[in-house]
């Protein structure tokens, strides 16, 4: 039975170590509240033992409260003791017996023994072992024994036969059981405490390190990131867990190898998630499980940029003053404090001591100073402890002599030791240059005073001291300016502080500080000032800050002049070139841009020559050279190319730019565009030339005219007298001939001058020209194809039809011969209109709406020297008996009178057009009727008043006008007509009148003539020329006129057509002869 009791005991004592370590898993047995509640557990479970002890008679039980109590205080301490064990009293007390106070000096013993051994380990239960515990098991439970001799003797000896081998065979077990639970307990807790405190102390570290670390799983997804792997990589440790490490991690290795690779170390590149790149170091490595297989990877890398340029900075910072230290003016020596060896020494103490240095740092301190040794060591002293660091020596050098120096030391460690930097300074020429230094302030002083710029002293922004000059510019005394703020200089308070603001910022960041600003002086008048200030110490403004202040209101007027004159240059119409000495341009204004096409980045830097159109020599280039390289101003004319390959003339002028000392420093060129202008000017000539032509003409047609009418008229009336079969017939037919051709050479030469007399109808252009085909194709011949392209809706025109025809006929005459063999003619019309848009290619023409006739050819074309010739009177390239040279001067002549243009478009070898522009009549013509016959239309027996002054065509016409059936009256003077009208008893039906006559022109006769006969009809004749017979106001609509010379014909019909009679349809008027 005893055993049975023991045995649950056991059972208990295992189940309270669980529970204990289910209740330090809450609460820590270092804590207060562990320990209390461990205390509770720990005493319960032995009153929960004492319910079922080991009975040995009333009142007298045995249980496992020793162990409890004696486990309980050796692990948990004194507060767990102390209350298992009052638990414990408590509940023995109230359950009394004869046994009671041997129970409670078991509790106290077994507490007691617990309480001593967990002092004597100092709380560290975790060094006990096995047999540590069994023997203090057999300890407690020998001490347990031993209470049972509180009892009776008798009692104690029969108790202690009954349990004695029992209790010390089965309760040092059970002790060493339960222990050992809870020593593993402890130890696990432990354990598990030291990871936890290992993880979070490796977690801080992780989180620390100024690397980046990163782990996976043995499937490289990634696990774990740092922070500053989170910075260099762009992703946080939720975006990339279980991500794979290469979606994470971009880098590639110095030879562009991809990386991380397991076992790979070195420098490489990042690429982080954002674009960005990093210089990094990377180790890479495996993580092993216990079976060493891989069970991950962890990746180490840092940026090593900054360490680079760190170490680059250390290299540049050594290197910086190794060269301060030897290359450094100041004389300078290292030296052992403790023996006053010289340890090094730069090259200014060589050349100052005059030793070479390989003998200077030989030598000791005290064969250079002066001083005893004595004083040398303990100045040295001195100086080791930082107790002095400037001293006054006298130094001897190689030569002998002693200078005075100035020693400044300082202490420097250099591998362990401590040693003297010792800074020399020769202060022998100091002490004789001191009156020296005195004069040259006095002369700063003076300088002060006299500078040409305003100069003072200010403290929080209140004059301390100012120049005269300052005075002179604010018009204020010394007096007045000292102690005052500098307020009261600034037009208004903005000012005052936005120059405060900037110029301190200024000092702040350079240690000077410069603006322009505004000052009022005394009289008002406001002034432009630039400020330049510089603090005495930058560390503290309030020492004071020095300033200059300079006049500037002259040099900005100047500025202003200079910009506006930049502005001018740069809208000028001229071009300004402004190129070096060697011909680089250095600046072109827009104008140059707008001329050539070429851009101010395309020229500047380039030399003019781009601008070459080849139309000069180089002796040009070289005469123009030769002048402004000698310092004189070059005047000429230029041909230059545009970039787009065009040419353009310019009015050149050139000049040097001289420095002070009177070399050539650049060249300026301006130039003026007089392309258009050139082209005006000829255009001028030609029309002079023409007009010169015109009036020659025109003085002559008169007499050529009356001369060739005589011609004509008896030449007619012969051949009417002669049969065609007669010699003589054949030869006035001959001279008929030619009279007409030199009627035509006349006609011409006056539609050339623009003098020929004209009867201008609205009529439409390709109804007329429409009209010609027919007689155009025979004269044009077979091996010619004729293309008539007419242009629909075209406007109507306001022209003489006769002119279309002569326009018309010249022009693909003239086509013709330029074609040899077969080609083609192409006549044309079109409607166009001429506005600011398309005024370039029209330049002739004035904004309107014209209509275009054009003529174009096939043939071999016209060089281009030709052109501007074409249309002067008598000029032709054909052949002798070819061509009267009037062709397209009769055109020229005809477009001017009409108030058109005429250009011309021709490639040597591919052909020629013609565009003729003739100004736009907005009413609708009636279609152009052609001749149809040239038979006489007779009289009958009407009377005709004949007034002519030449006598041979008096005769003549008097002579035609009875032939054709008419009854005449001859006048050569106006008076002798009105004469003969007066005393003409019959009706007079016609006048037929010149319109030129002595005392009295034909207009004035008739206007004379009408009172006498009111119903008198007229028919004028001349052969004056336009411009001649329009001043006498003949030649209007609705009066009727014929030009001399004439024929029979002719005149059969004009005076049909003036007495109002009806002119049969197949007899109309020949054109022109």
């Amino acid at each position: 039975m005893i055993f049975h009791d023991l045995l649950f005991n056991l059972t208990l004592l295992i189940a309270l170590s669980v529970v204990s370590g289910f209740v330090e898993q809450r609460w820590a047995r270092q804590t207060l509240q562990g320990q209390v509640v461990q205390g509770c557990l720990f005493g319960g479970v032995a009153v929960l033992g004492m319910l079922h002890p080991v009975q040995v008679e009333p009142g007298l039980f045995f249980d496992g409260r020793s162990m409890i109590l004696s486990l309980g205080a050796l692990f948990y301490g004194p507060v767990t003791a102390t209350l298992a064990s009052l638990c414990t009293i408590g509940s023995r007390l109230a359950m009394g017996g004869m046994g009671m106070a041997t129970g409670v000096l078991l509790v106290l013993s077994s507490s007691g023994i617990g309480l001593l051994v967990h002092r004597s380990l100092r709380g560290n239960t975790t060094s006990l072992t096995a047999w540590d515990l069994y023997r203090f098991g057999l300890l407690v439970h020998c001490a347990m024994l031993t209470m049972l001799f509180s009892l009776p003797l008798p009692r104690a000896l029969d108790t202690l036969a009954s349990i004695g081998l029992p209790v010390l065979m089965l309760y040092p077990l059970a002790t060493l059981l339960a222990g050992k639970i809870l020593l593993d307990q402890e130890n696990r807790f432990r354990f598990l405490n030291e990871v936890r405190q290992t993880k979070e102390h490796l977690h801080t570290i992780l989180h620390s390190l100024g690397e980046a670390v990163l782990s996976t799983d043995a499937h490289n997804r990634v696990l774990f990131m740092n922070p500053v792997a989170e910075a260099l990589t762009g992703w946080t440790l939720a975006e990339a867990i279980n991500k794979p490490l290469t979606e994470v991690v971009r880098m590639v290795d110095g030879q562009g190898g991809p990386v991380p690779r397991e076992g790979s170390a070195g420098r490489a590149v990042l690429r982080c998630r954002d674009g960005a790149q990093y210089t990094i170091t990377q180790h890479t490595a495996a993580i092993r499980d216990g079976h060493h297989d891989r069970a991950g990877t962890v990746l180490v890398f840092r940026d090593i940029g900054e360490e680079d340029r760190a170490r680059q900075r250390l290299q540049r910072s050594e290197l910086l003053f190794r060269n301060l230290f030897e290359h450094h003016a100041a004389v300078k020596l290292i030296i052992d404090p403790d023996t006053g060896d010289i340890i090094e020494a730069n090259q200014a103490a060589e050349l100052f001591y005059g030793w070479p240095k390989e003998l200077l740092i030989q030598m000791n301190i005290a064969q250079i100073n002066t001083l005893p040794l004595e004083d040398i060591q303990r100045e040295i002293n001195k100086a080791k402890h930082a107790r002095r660091k400037y001293f006054a020596f006298r130094h001897r050098l190689a030569d002998g002599s002693v200078r005075d120096v100035d020693v400044f030391n300082s202490n420097i460690e250099v591998a362990g030791r401590t040693l003297l930097h010792s800074i020399v300074h020769d202060v022998t020429s100091q002490k004789m240059a001191q009156e020296a230094l005195q004069a040259k302030e006095n002369y700063l002083r003076s300088i002060f005073r006299a500078a040409p710029v305003g100069i003072g002293v200010v403290r929080q922004r209140v004059f301390v001291t100012v120049n005269d000059h300052l005075c002179a510019m604010t018009g204020y005394t010394q007096a007045e300016l000292t102690g005052q703020d500098a307020r009261l200089l600034y037009p208004d308070e903005h000012e005052y502080l936005r120059v405060g603001v900037g110029k301190y910022r200024m000092i702040a960041q350079r240690g000077t500080g410069t603006m322009e600003t505004q000052w009022v002086r005394k009289d008002g008048q406001c002034i432009d000032v630039l400020l330049g200030s510089t603090p005495f110490n930058p560390g503290d403004l309030g020492e004071g800050v020095t300033f200059t202040a300079l006049d500037i209101t002259e040099t900005k007027q100047k500025a202003a002049d200079l910009e506006r004159l930049r502005v001018a240059i740069d809208q000028a119409g001229e071009i300004f070139i402004v190129t070096d000495p060697q011909g680089t341009v250095q600046y072109a204004n827009p104008a140059f841009e707008q001329l050539t096409g070429h851009t101010l980045e395309d020229i500047v830097g380039q030399n003019p020559r781009v601008l070459k159109s080849g139309q000069h020599d180089a002796a040009f280039y070289q005469d123009l050279w030769a002048t402004i390289s000698k310092g004189k101003t070059w005047n000429g004319r230029l041909v230059n190319k545009r970039k787009d390959g065009s040419l353009y003339t310019e009015e050149a002028t050139i000049s040097p730019v001289f420095a002070p000392g009177g070399e050539i420093i650049n060249y300026v060129a301006v130039k003026r565009d007089i392309t258009a202008h050139l082209k005006l000017e000829q255009q001028f000539l030609q029309a002079q030339k023409m007009e010169s032509v015109g009036r020659l003409t025109g003085g002559v047609a008169h007499d050529f005219n009356n001369i060739l009418s005589v011609i004509i008229g008896y030449t007619e009336m012969a051949l009417e007298q002669t049969e065609p079969s007669q010699k003589i017939h054949h030869n006035l037919r001959k001279i008929l001939e030619a009279a007409s051709r030199s009627a035509d050479i006349v006609r011409q030469l006056l539609a050339f001058s623009r003098q020929q007399i004209i009867a201008p109808k609205v009529l439409n252009l390709n109804s007329t020209v429409e009209g010609m085909l027919n007689m155009l194709r025979p004269m044009l011949g077979e091996q010619i194809e004729l293309i008539w392209r007419p242009a629909q809706g075209v406007p109507a025109i306001t022209m003489d039809p006769v002119q279309v025809d002569q326009i018309v006929a010249n022009l693909c005459i003239n086509a013709r011969d330029a074609i040899d063999g077969t080609g083609t003619i192409v006549i044309a019309t079109q409607d166009v209109v001429v506005d600011e848009g398309n005024r370039a290619e029209n330049d002739e023409c004035a904004p309107g709406a014209y209509v275009r006739l054009s003529v174009s050819d096939t043939g071999c074309g016209i060089e281009k020297p030709l052109i501007d010739k074409i249309f002067e009177p008598f000029f032709t390239t054909k052949g002798v008996g070819h061509g009267t040279g009037l062709g397209l001067s009769t055109v020229y002549g005809i477009v001017k009178q009409n108030r058109g243009t005429i250009q011309v478009h021709s490639t040597p070898g591919q052909g020629t057009r013609f565009d003729i522009h003739l100004p736009a009549h907005h009413a609708q013509p009636a279609r152009a009727a052609r001749p149809a016959s040239t038979d006489m239309a007779p009289g009958h027996q009407e009377t005709v008043l004949l007034v002519e002054d030449d006598r041979a065509i008096l005769t003549m016409v008097t002579t035609m006008l009875e032939r054709l059936g008419y009854t005449v009256l001859a006048s050569r003077l106006p008076e002798q007509a009105l004469h003969l009208a007066r005393e003409w008893t019959g009706k007079i039906d016609l006048l037929l009148t010149d319109v030129i006559l002595p005392g009295m022109n034909g207009h004035a006769l008739r206007q004379q003539l009408a009172g006498l006969h009111p119903q008198l009809n007229v028919l004028y004749m001349s052969g004056y020329t336009d411009n001649i017979i329009m001043p006498q106001e003949v030649v209007s609509a609705g009066v009727q006129f014929i030009h001399k010379p004439f024929t029979r014909s002719d005149l059969s019909v004009k005076l049909r057509e003036a007495l109002g009679k009806t002119v049969p349809a197949d007899v109309s008027p020949a054109r022109s002869l």
